[in-house]
């Protein structure tokens, strides 16, 4: 679902020829912000006199886009030993990433297995 926003900024008195670099600026600055933080939105507009200067996005997304990302981390023969447990290499990896053990999985990569950590964000 997606909503309008519109953010209106009070200033002292602004010259009236540099308001149009501004709301370039600002509308430029949004529209990257919003890509950057992967919020999807439409149209961007930006509106100004010299006591108020103002943003309006339509169809903006109320929630970022998700994100999956899968990080290599030591071979299965060096993270497991004979039993399946974990060794100190592959809870060191684990520490360094935000999942437990248990969600720990071996997968085949290019003819070798790793242990790899797969989120959502």
């Amino acid at each position: 679902m997606s909503k309008d926003l519109l953010l209106e900024i009070g200033t002292e008195e602004v010259p009236a020829h540099v308001m149009p670099g501004i709301l370039a600026q600002l509308k430029e600055n949004a529209a990257k912000a919003f890509a950057d933080n992967r919020i999807a939105c439409g149209e961007i507009r930006t509106i100004g006199t010299p006591r108020r200067t103002a943003l309006l996005v339509k169809d903006l997304a109320e929630k970022q886009e998700d994100v999956e990302s899968e990080n290599r981390g030591p071979s299965a023969a060096i993270a497991f030993d004979a039993d399946g447990n974990p060794t100190k290499a592959a809870q060191g990896f684990a520490r360094s990433m935000p999942w437990y053990m248990k969600r720990a999985r071996k997968r085949l990569n290019c003819c070798r297995r790793f242990c790899r950590n797969s989120s959502a964000v």
